[in-house]
């Protein structure tokens, strides 16, 4: 009878195991399922970001999720041909992750390029996030066209009013021009134009000398394209009191 007693024990020590085992793996099962998707934050480059090619292209990636974190891959592709120009793997066991890696596009024509962030966690949530951004090439980009109409003498008498006339052209629309005049290396006329969204700007203005001593003037004349891409004309000229 006691041996009985002690079989049934032991049996009854076996279920409540099994019955136990059995529960925490079914709670840990749930546990799991209550976890979120690892999140992804760009921070460099955002998305429509506009770049060179001389720039360095900084992927700054804030990767967090509410389990360990485990294998994520960084990829940056060309968006025409699905070229892959930059690809890292990573591994983490932190709950987030902030990446800060880089290289040189070096494109030979403006490129839209997709910046890939894939990650998983360890308890096998996986996500996935893409922005696009474009890199220009400014190296063989043509530059705008400037010609200075007026002034055309290379020297001016104090009280005179100058003509400063002109106009920028370029096959791409105009984002800027910039206008403005130094007497003696001193800013004396200085005028901006933003948003011009054209392929032709012209301008038109004066301004009168005033120069009681031998003064040297000059007149620069910068555009900007779209693309950001900048092109530069000077006109000099001396005046006498």
């Amino acid at each position: 009878m006691k041996i009985n007693n002690k079989i049934n024990l032991v049996a009854v020590f076996i279920l409540a195991a099994i019955f136990f085992l059995s529960s925490c793996k079914k709670d840990d099962h749930v546990h799991d399922n209550d976890h979120a998707e690892p999140t992804i934050t760009f921070q460099s480059p955002t998305q429509g970001a506009r770049l060179s090619e001389s720039d360095t292209l900084w992927l700054r990636v804030n990767i967090s999720s509410e389990d360990d974190l485990h294998d994520y891959i960084i990829e940056v592709t060309k968006v025409a041909d699905g070229l892959s120009v930059y690809k890292y793997d990573g591994h983490s066991h932190n709950k987030s992750v902030t990446t800060n890696l880089y290289f040189m596009p070096n494109v030979s024509a403006d490129t839209e390029m997709k910046l890939l962030v894939k990650t998983l966690d360890h308890n096998g949530k996986a996500t996935e996030k893409s922005i696009t951004f474009t890199v220009l090439n400014t190296q063989n980009a043509v530059k705008p066209v400037i010609n200075i109409l007026s002034p055309t003498s290379g020297m001016a008498n104090n009280g005179q009013t100058i003509s400063i006339k002109g106009n920028i052209t370029h096959d791409k629309n105009l984002k800027s021009a910039r206008i403005w005049l130094t007497q003696n290396n001193t800013t004396v006329m200085d005028y901006t134009k933003s948003d011009i969204a054209s392929n032709t700007f012209a301008f038109d203005t004066t301004h009168v000398i005033n120069a009681t001593t031998h003064s040297d003037y000059v007149l620069t004349i910068i555009g900007t394209d779209m693309n950001d891409v900048e092109a530069s004309k000077t006109f000099s000229f001396h005046v006498y009191p």
